[in-house]
C-alpha cells in the first residue's frame, strides 16, 4: 500500500516539456506519506477512505427479444390461409433447390397486380397442423414459417424478379409470398416473476402448443406458441406465468418461468421465454400476470 501511494503521487505530478538548452529543474521529492489523523478527525478520514462510487441504474422499458424472434418465427393461422403469389423460379435451379440471402427468385406478381420495384414480400411456407395438447381431435391451426424476405428489383407485366435480402432458413420453389409488414419489438417494463408461493392471478389461462423448430422443450430465450390470441384480449408485451399442476402435491403448481407476447393472431400468439427454472414443454399451462 505504501508503494502504491507513492506511485499515485508521482503519477499525478504535471509533466514539463524542456526546450533545447533549458536547465532541468531539480527533481521533486515525493510527498510524505500520510500520518495518522488526530482523534477528532478519525470519522472524516473513514468517510474518504470508504467512499463508494454512485452507480446509475436504468429502469426504463426494454425490448422483448431481437428482430429474428419476430421475423423468423412465423405464426399459427387458419388451416387454409390464402396468399397472393408464389415463387415459381430462381437463378441456379439447375444445380440446387435451396436459396438464401443474395439469390434471385421470380414471383408471379407484376405490374397488373400493382407490384413496384423496391417492394418487399415475406416468403411463407405452410407446414404441419398444430393440435391442442389437451385433445388430439382439436386443431389449433396450421403453422406457417417465414424462411426469408425478398425485395422486387425488376417488374414485368405479370411477373417480377426479386432478391432475397434476409434469410431465416432455406427458401424453395413453391413457397408463397405475402406483402411485407414490419413487426416492431414490444417495449415493456419487467416486473418480478411469480413463484410457487404466489396465488394464481385468476386471469386468462392457456397452454403452450408448439415450440419453435419443433423442439422437444424450451428454455430461456426460446420462442413458443400459445393457444390464446387477440380474441382473448392479448396484446404484444403481455406477460404470462408458465406452470405445471401437481396433483400429487395437493393440487399445488410448479412455476416454471414466464413468457412475454411478441405478436398475435386472432386465436394464437408467439411468445418469448423470459425466465425458466426448468424445461418448458408442449402442454404446460400459462396464466396472464
Amino acid at each position: 500500500m505504501r508503494h502504491l501511494l507513492i506511485a499515485l503521487v508521482l503519477a499525478s505530478a504535471p509533466s514539463v516539456c524542456l526546450a533545447a538548452g533549458a536547465k532541468q529543474a531539480p527533481p521533486r521529492e515525493a510527498a510524505p506519506l500520510p500520518q495518522a489523523a488526530p482523534a477528532g478527525h478519525q470519522n472524516q478520514m473513514q468517510k474518504i477512505e470508504y467512499l463508494e462510487p454512485v452507480v446509475s441504474i436504468q429502469r426504463g422499458p426494454i425490448a422483448i427479444g431481437v428482430d429474428a424472434d419476430v421475423n423468423c418465427s412465423g405464426w399459427i393461422g387458419t388451416v387454409d390461409e390464402k396468399f397472393p403469389g408464389v415463387v415459381f423460379s430462381a437463378d441456379g435451379i439447375e444445380s440446387r433447390r435451396a436459396f438464401y440471402t443474395g439469390d434471385i427468385v421470380y414471383i408471379n406478381l407484376g405490374k397488373k397486380q400493382g407490384v413496384v420495384a423496391g417492394q418487399n414480400f415475406w416468403i411463407v411456407r405452410p407446414e404441419s397442423i398444430i393440435e391442442s395438447p389437451s385433445s388430439e381431435r382439436v386443431n389449433v391451426g396450421r403453422l406457417y414459417v417465414t424462411p426469408g424476405l425478398v425485395r422486387v428489383i425488376c417488374v414485368l407485366e405479370e411477373d417480377s424478379m426479386a432478391e432475397i435480402i434476409a434469410s431465416c432458413s432455406d427458401s424453395a420453389l413453391g413457397d408463397f409470398i405475402l406483402p411485407y409488414e414490419p413487426i416492431p419489438l414490444p417495449l415493456v417494463r419487467r416486473t418480478t416473476a411469480l413463484t410457487a408461493c404466489d396465488p394464481p392471478s385468476g386471469k386468462t389461462m392457456g397452454q403452450i402448443v408448439y415450440i419453435i423448430d419443433a423442439a422437444s422443450h424450451a428454455g430461456k430465450e426460446s420462442v413458443v406458441y400459445i393457444d390464446l390470441g387477440e380474441e382473448d384480449g392479448l396484446a404484444p408485451g403481455d406477460f404470462f406465468t408458465v406452470f405445471r399442476p401437481r396433483t400429487s402435491a395437493g393440487g399445488t403448481r410448479t412455476v416454471l418461468g414466464e413468457v412475454a407476447i411478441l405478436k398475435t393472431t386472432p386465436k394464437t400468439a408467439v411468445a418469448k421465454v423470459m425466465d425458466a427454472s426448468d424445461f418448458i414443454v408442449i402442454g404446460d399451462f400459462i396464466e396472464l400476470k
